[in-house]
Parts: structure tokens; C-alpha cells; sequence
């Protein structure tokens, strides 16, 4: 059975808890439902400033890293008795036939958020961890309203990640999981972009088509840097060892489905043997810049840049 974070952005406190109540009644297995209970705005709007994009946040990684606050269809013990806590040989398990693990991370994460004046904010902020779903001007402040474009929202958002799970999942020449700021931003953006807004296989093959070397089995920017994914079992160190948990988001989803966060890309050049004064903008550490001995580096679809100095 497949586990989802389901987070209500930028509606206010007073519909929030309303629909929130219904929604809980209505997903009661598998589900993790939360708000970040917004205040009420005169434009009618949401506002999706410094503080409103924090809340959404921080409500995203609770419902997705706090184990604490699981659902009773979670298991309610997730370190007493527990087969997967760190330390213990018992092979017990607190939960229950019916529950889901308390310590895991849910498979997906979606969001549906208040339309606002200027939603970029927050989308940049997300950076395509979620899948997010826009909740129209017309359902402001009204509960009835809103919850009933959720339910129809969530539906739809169930659907669109299952559609993204398989290619997400598959690793290999997946275009999903590209680093937004490092391979080709524009490109990447807009193909993340295209498939919320219309997901068909169509626009991956294009992708690949245009994107893809099958003779060096990586992806190839123009200035003749491979990306060459790593296979499953090759991929290691995870993305998010120095994160924290918001951008630990970004290091374990993509378009709303979980990925391996070990996995990465080794970016090479084909014309020479070194990547000596080649830029990058990392995650973490801002702007790196290679030297004579980098040959390749490792870059995480979350764009930590890892430096593999001879």
C-alpha cells in the first residue's frame, strides 16, 4: 500500500481545520494530512512572503521526517520494540497487521496550495520535491469550496504520481531527477514544468531524444560535460549528510515520489581529462570551482556538488 503526505498550503486557520477534520476522516489508512494554518488576508490571497513560504516548510517536513505525529494507521511505537531501530538485535515489531511502519518516510508527498498573488515563491522554495497542485482564487476562505477541490485535487495528484513513479524510480536515464541549477536549467524546468501540467510519455521521449547520448549512456550539455547517472547499486553517500530538513526535501522527492537520495550523477568531460576551471553552483556550498586534479565530480539531483580531487 502506498503512503502519502498530503499538506494544505496557504489556506487560512479557520478552513484549514474544517477540512482538515474531513480529510482525515476520509484518508484514514496510509495518510498523513497537515495545514500550515495560514492567517486570513483581506486581498483574498495568499501571501506567499518569507514567513509564508517558512510555514509551508515546515509543515512539509513535518508531515514527511516528524515520526512522532503519525496517524493511529502508523504504527504508534516506531522506536520501542522496533525490528529497524539502530542497536537492537530483537526482531519484534510494534504495529499492528492493519498500520503502516511509524519510522518510514511516506512514499509521496503533495501539496495543495492557496493561489496566491505571485506563486513563484514558493514553487522555487519546493524546487519540484512535491508534486503541487494550485487550489483556485474562488475557494478562498470558503470550506466547502476548498475541500471539495482537494478531494478532486488529490485524485488527480494520485494518479500523476503513479505516472511518475516508474521512470523516477527506474533510475538509469531517468530525465527526472536532473539537478535543476547544473545540467541545463531552462531545459530541466521546463520539462518538470510540462509533465505536472500535462503528464504524457510523449514529452520524455523528446527529452531523451534531444538530451540523450546512448553511445556514452549519459546526458550531454553543450559544452561537452557528461552527466552519466550511476546503476542503483553503485549509488552512495546520500545528498542530504549536511542538510537540513528542508533541504532535505529536495534530496529525497521528486515530483511527489521518493527516490534513493544516494543516487547521483558522475559529470565528466568528453574532450579532455580534467574539469580544471569548471564552475558549478552547489546546494550547500554556494559556487565551487574545479582544478587540474578534479576529473569528475559528483552531482546529486538536489545540485550537492562533490568534488573527487586525484
Amino acid at each position: 500500500m502506498a503512503s502519502y503526505a498530503v499538506v494544505i498550503v496557504g489556506v487560512p486557520a479557520r478552513v484549514a481545520d474544517t477540512v482538515l477534520r474531513q480529510l482525515k476522516a476520509d484518508l484514514a489508512t496510509a495518510h498523513i494530512v497537515l495545514a500550515d494554518r495560514s492567517p486570513e488576508h483581506r486581498t483574498r490571497y495568499a501571501l506567499y512572503d518569507s514567513e509564508g513560504v517558512n510555514r509551508a516548510l515546515d509543515t512539509c517536513t513535518e508531515a514527511v521526517f516528524n515520526t512522532r505525529r503519525r496517524p493511529i494507521s502508523f504504527c504508534r511505537h516506531p522506536a520501542r520494540d522496533c525490528g529497524l531501530q539502530e542497536g537492537r538485535r530483537s526482531k519484534n515489531c510494534g504495529k499492528t497487521d492493519t498500520q503502516m511502519c511509524g519510522r518510514a518516510r511516506p512514499e509521496h508527498l503533495l501539496v495543495f496550495y492557496q493561489q496566491s498573488q505571485d506563486d513563484d515563491p514558493l514553487l522555487r522554495a519546493l524546487s519540484f520535491s512535491a508534486y503541487a497542485c494550485r487550489l483556485a482564487s474562488n475557494c478562498y476562505g470558503h470550506p466547502g469550496r476548498t475541500l471539495e477541490a482537494i478531494r478532486g485535487a488529490i485524485a488527480q495528484a494520485k494518479d500523476r504520481v503513479r505516472f511518475f513513479s516508474p521512470s523516477i524510480r527506474g533510475y538509469g536515464r531517468t530525465p527526472f531527477l536532473l539537478p535543476l541549477a547544473n545540467y541545463k536549467p531552462k531545459a530541466v524546468i521546463s520539462f518538470l514544468s510540462g509533465l505536472a501540467r500535462n503528464p504524457e510519455l510523449g514529452a520524455i521521449d523528446r527529452f531523451l531524444e534531444k538530451h540523450w547520448s546512448g553511445r556514452l549512456s549519459a546526458y550531454v550539455r553543450e559544452d561537452d560535460l557528461a552527466f552519466k547517472p550511476t546503476k542503483g547499486a553503485l549509488a552512495h553517500g546520500g545528498s542530504g549528510e549536511a542538510s537540513d530538513a528542508r533541504r532535505l526535501l529536495a534530496t529525497e522527492y521528486r515530483m511527489g515520489v521518493s527516490y534513493d537520495p544516494g543516487f547521483h550523477y558522475d559529470v565528466s568531460s568528453t574532450k579532455r581529462h580534467n574539469l580544471d576551471g569548471i564552475s558549478w553552483r552547489c546546494c550547500l556550498a554556494g559556487p565551487v570551482t574545479c582544478g587540474p586534479r578534479d576529473g569528475y565530480v559528483n552531482i546529486y539531483p538536489n545540485d550537492l556538488v562533490r568534488r573527487t580531487p586525484r
